[in-house]
């Protein structure tokens, strides 16, 4: 079984491993979220995660720093949920 892991990273190129924003069950779950929180990260009004992106997005953060946005998928053992 696959979810979707939604990450944001402050800073791209930072090494640490961030935690996760969200778990979803499928992608188009992931990108919807991903979304919302693109939006309430820069202040954008509209915003569309397209097939264009693919897993990651990437936007100006702070500083002038190269934030992102990825999804990941995960496989997990149904057993285990």
């Amino acid at each position: 079984m696959t979810i979707y892991e939604l990450i944001y990273r402050k800073n791209e190129k930072d090494s640490n491993v961030p935690a996760p924003v969200g778990l979803y069950s499928c992608f188009e779950n992931a990108q919807t979220a991903g979304e919302r929180l693109f939006k309430n990260i820069t202040g954008e009004k509209e915003f569309y995660w397209t097939e264009e992106y693919g897993t990651r997005v990437r936007f100006d953060g702070e500083n002038g720093v190269t934030s992102c946005l990825d999804i990941i998928p995960v496989e997990v053992d149904s057993v285990l949920m």
